[in-house]
């Protein structure tokens, strides 16, 4: 069987991911598509619209095969962490190819621009713009477009990171790009066609026309936002005397939150926080990690360079079933499929992260949906 990867947030699946998956499968002709999916919580650092099981099988009824969750200590990172653990769970799973979106769509220079990171000449230069006041990802842009003459945006971001990730972990792995039809994901107001942004869509109250039929019906359930949890986020940074304690809190951030933290609303707090040297996303990502109470001293014992130490998996179909059954002799680490099925510092993280998105989703309480379409 050929599997083929993507490494996705699905926050929440909409056309544009549709369009994606349908392409991937068309140009590799796969027998089996793996979703490496974060979990509750995402790599910009906010909470997902919804919960990683509804994701999940939206995912699956869309036409992936096989969820795997990325875990928290990945999901909520940089670019670089983001990727190293998403494209370690996918070479565990002898993924042949990946496929991600791009604006540049193109490998080459992608290629190109990984070899530019890995430059002494890049180090000096990112050295030069931080030192300037940029913040590592501006810094990173300037430095490549010092270098290279080329631009590149977010999502050429992660594409880079992936390759690097691939020749880090000496995988065989051949990276694809299919290009972006709706170039900026940040994008909260313009649409091309039946395709909208990720941010757009979560903004819309009436979604119907840029995502799926079961991801319609899904958003007209529970969803959530920073909104839901800012009174809890109030509370940790005016009750705790010490947040320099907590995983990302650096460089003296946490007096900027305690000084705006009486702010009327989480959008409003954001705003007075971020800087350019404190960037909308790093604070979300130090707040995630505030929030689910997750300390520097939680990392001692996790040597992520070492990479995921389990699969867990979120949901599966048929196919996704057959293809883990084939290639499970051949992993050196355990599928799981519930929380306490394995002992470990990340999945304790896991658990925690779970239940304070939403108490009463105790994750015990789940197992991985064998899925067949329509039901």
């Amino acid at each position: 069987m050929k599997a083929i990867g993507v490494i996705v947030e699905y926050n929440p699946f909409h056309n544009g991911h549709l369009h994606h998956l349908n392409e991937a499968k068309r140009i590799s002709g796969c027998d089996c598509v793996i979703a490496v999916m974060s979990g509750n919580f995402m790599q910009r650092g906010e909470p997902s619209i919804l919960n990683k099981w509804v994701r999940s099988n939206l995912a699956i009824d869309n036409g992936v095969d096989l969820v795997i969750e990325l875990p928290f200590v990945f999901s909520v990172q940089s670019a670089d962490m983001f990727a190293y653990g998403s494209i370690d769970i996918l070479n565990k799973l002898k993924t042949s190819e990946l496929y991600f979106g791009s604006e540049t769509n193109d490998i080459k220079s992608l290629k190109e621009m990984v070899a530019t990171l890995n430059s002494v000449e890049f180090q000096t230069k990112i050295k030069e713009y931080i030192d300037m006041g940029n913040n590592y990802p501006s810094a990173s842009g300037k430095a490549v477009f010092d270098l290279t003459n080329k631009n590149f945006t977010s999502n050429d971001n992660l594409g880079i990171q992936y390759i690097k990730s691939i020749d880090n972990l000496k995988s065989k792995i051949v990276p694809k790009t299919i290009h972006r039809v709706h170039s900026n994901y940040l994008d909260k107001e313009s649409t091309h066609h039946s395709i909208a942004s990720a941010t757009a869509i979560r903004l819309m109250k009436d979604p119907k026309e840029f995502v799926p039929n079961n991801t319609n019906e899904a958003l007209k359930g529970k969803t959530y936002s920073w909104h839901d949890y800012y009174n809890l986020i109030q509370y940790k940074i005016i009750s705790d005397s010490d947040l320099s304690r907590f995983a990302l809190v650096e460089e003296g951030i946490e007096n900027r939150f305690k000084k705006f933290i009486h702010s009327d609303s989480f959008d409003e707090f954001l705003q007075n926080v971020s800087t350019r040297r404190y960037p909308q996303n790093r604070i979300r990502r130090t707040l995630t990690n505030i929030l689910c109470d997750i300390k520097k001293t939680d990392y001692e014992n996790l040597n992520l360079q070492d990479g995921v130490p389990y699969i867990r998996v979120l949901g599966m179909n048929d196919v996704g079933r057959k293809y883990l059954n084939k290639v499970k002799k051949q992993l050196d680490i355990p599928i799981i499929s519930k929380a306490n099925d394995f002992k470990h510092k990340m999945i304790d993280i896991e658990t925690k992260s779970t239940e304070i998105y939403d108490k009463k989703l105790l994750i015990k309480e789940f197992k991985p949906l064998i899925y067949k379409k329509g039901t």
